[in-house]
């Protein structure tokens, strides 16, 4: 049963965790992308299935959108307008300041807008290429919590057992979590957030220490 129970948390903890990285590596991608004049030709609010009709603040939505541009004389059309995949509250509240910037860049339909393309292959395109840290941060906290949870029921010993002073396992945890951290560091530092980027490296710093720690072991 306990397998049964736990066996979708972990995998849940473990897709948030995938799901943050793929949209970091979109990012990081994205940095050598270069900058082309588009047509917005639709904009929209898109809602999940559960919210009602109409302009509801509580409604979970996103900005959507479709633009035109051309790249080397030929025409292409997209409709990624960042590389978010949160539904938020589009419409009137938001958490943070995302649906504005995003609403303030795609502009009017008809009007011009400055997107990003792939020069390696142009059929890529988006308008945003920032990260939205308040996704990130969520999508990683919330995977890792689940993911820890799930690992001590499903993996865990017993907790009345002797534990051992040093664990290489512990350590190796460690080396994970402070790599997949450790590129949020510098981007974290970049954007503005420098008190986030020093809390990103502590895992890192900790397996370093754990490691230097190990070696030192008879």
């Amino acid at each position: 049963m306990t397998w049964i129970i736990f066996i979708p948390v972990l995998l849940f903890g473990a897709a948030l965790l995938i799901l943050a990285a793929v949209t970091v590596a979109r990012h990081l991608s994205s940095l050598s992308w270069l900058p082309v004049p588009a047509t917005l030709l639709e904009r929209g609010v898109e809602r999940n299935h559960g919210s009602s009709s109409g302009d509801n603040i509580k409604a979970a939505a996103r900005h959507s959108g479709k633009f035109a541009y051309q790249w080397q004389g030929r025409s292409y059309e997209s409709t990624r307008v960042s590389f978010s995949s949160a539904m938020t509250r589009s419409v009137g509240s938001s958490i943070d300041d995302w649906d504005q910037r995003l609403s303030a860049l795609l502009g009017e339909v008809g009007g011009t807008l400055s997107v990003w393309v792939n020069p390696r292959a142009p059929s890529q395109a988006v308008a945003l290429r920032d990260l939205r840290w308040v996704e990130i941060g969520c999508q990683i906290g919330l995977g890792a919590i689940l993911l820890w949870l799930a690992s001590v029921f499903l993996f865990g010993t017993d907790p009345q057992a002797a534990q051992a002073v040093f664990s290489w396992r512990t350590v190796g945890a460690m080396w994970v979590a402070g790599l997949y951290l450790g590129i949020l560091v510098p981007l974290l530092w970049r954007d503005g957030h420098p008190v986030w980027s020093v809390f990103a490296a502590i895992p890192l710093l900790l397996a370093i220490n754990g490691t230097l720690h190990g070696m030192r072991q008879p």
